[in-house]
């Protein structure tokens, strides 16, 4: 009666525990059959070296002396570094600069297929180049207007000498007319760092009594990957915070309470008449407090269209454009003069009216039209 009442499962676990209970305590003559007895004869006896304890064949053992050396480890280049500083054994087929990325510390060089009917200008225009340094960057000497190969992947974003930089020069830390954020990143080449200081200077020399900028990042001392920008790799970018009224120690959005357009105009005035920059990136509504104040300075309609993108919605159509996330600082492009990139330069001495009433206009109150 109480066996019935237990559940099957329970039935099935307590007949097997007596069964292995009996099973161990009954003589082994009774319990254990001939195969199991000659398994474990098998088990006592010792194996031979290279021989399965039960079957006696050659396992997958390996002996020590058959062990591979252990190779040496590939020196990774310190960043800045050219691709010949790895070694030659490493350079194979498969190596990753067959495909176009470059060791660990520098900038993979960035490719994009060209489109169908794509030509030298709209493939540039597309991916944010000028046509002189699309073609740099690729080896070509083709027209503007010539075909590019359909589906064929162009290199579209390079350092200008390479990957590295070579003979550059450290904007140094913090003076009393600039504050440098991080001076290890502050590397540039020798004409770009004398033209920022000597701009700066000149600021400070016509409208004296004003506040410092903040200089954020140009290149690392070898040049290579400077995260987090695409760009910033050969020393001929740097990032510039804005001239503002009150006094700040970090990159600081401009408005028209703070913003100095007055200083600021002059200090990008002298770098355009230079003739050393290529490109100002900075945001649409910076840029229109700058128009307005270069109208105050006389500038012509002519000047105008050539140095400010704004009020006109075309990109590239200045040296001055917009960039999203430049409402803090200027985003400035150079080019090494025809001696060369350590060439000193000659700073062109801008005029300024330092006694013109403050503009108080809102921003950006000037319809945007394509026309200069």
């Amino acid at each position: 009666m109480f066996v019935n009442r237990i559940p099957h499962r329970r039935q099935r676990a307590l007949l097997a525990t007596a069964l292995a209970f009996s099973a161990c305590s009954a003589p082994e003559s009774q319990t254990t059959t001939s195969d199991n007895r000659e398994l474990a004869r098998a088990l006592q006896a010792p194996a031979g070296p290279g021989e399965h304890p039960t079957t006696g064949k050659p396992t997958h053992w390996i002996e020590p002396s058959q062990v591979p050396t252990p190779q040496p480890l590939v020196k990774t280049p310190k960043r800045g570094e050219p691709p010949a500083a790895i070694p030659e054994p490493s350079r194979g087929a498969s190596s990753p600069i067959r495909k176009g990325i470059l060791p660990t510390g520098m900038c993979p060089v960035r490719r994009q297929k060209a489109l169908f009917r794509d030509t030298v200008a709209s493939f540039a225009a597309r991916n944010r180049l000028s046509v002189a340094s699309f073609l740099r960057i690729n080896g070509l000497a083709l027209a503007a207007e010539a075909p590019l190969v359909h589906k064929k992947h162009y290199v579209i974003a390079s350092g200008a000498y390479g990957e590295h930089l070579q003979g550059g020069r450290s904007l140094g830390p913090t003076t009393s007319q600039y504050i440098v954020i991080n001076p290890s990143r502050a590397w540039g080449q020798p004409f770009a760092v004398d033209l920022l200081k000597r701009a700066i200077a000149q600021v400070f020399q016509k409208l004296p009594g004003g506040n410092r900028p903040v200089i954020e990042d140009l290149s690392i001392e070898h040049g290579g990957c400077l995260v987090p920008h695409r760009e910033h790799r050969g020393g001929l970018e740097a990032d510039v915070g804005l001239f503002h009224r009150q006094a700040v120690r970090h990159l600081t959005i401009a408005s028209a309470d703070n913003f100095d357009a007055r200083r600021e105009w002059l200090f990008l005035r002298v770098l355009l008449e230079s003739g050393l920059v290529t490109r100002v990136i900075v945001d649409r509504k910076v840029q229109a407090m700058l128009y307005r104040e270069a109208k105050r300075q006389g500038a012509t309609a002519d000047q105008l269209a050539r140095w400010l993108q704004y009020p006109r919605t075309t990109k590239w159509a200045a040296l001055i454009v917009h960039g999203g996330g430049h409402d803090n600082h200027t985003h400035i492009k150079f080019r090494c003069p025809k001696d060369g990139c350590a060439a000193p330069v000659e700073l062109p001495d801008v005029d300024v009216q330092a006694e013109l009433p403050d503009d108080n206009t809102p921003d950006d109150d000037d319809p945007p039209s394509d026309a200069p």
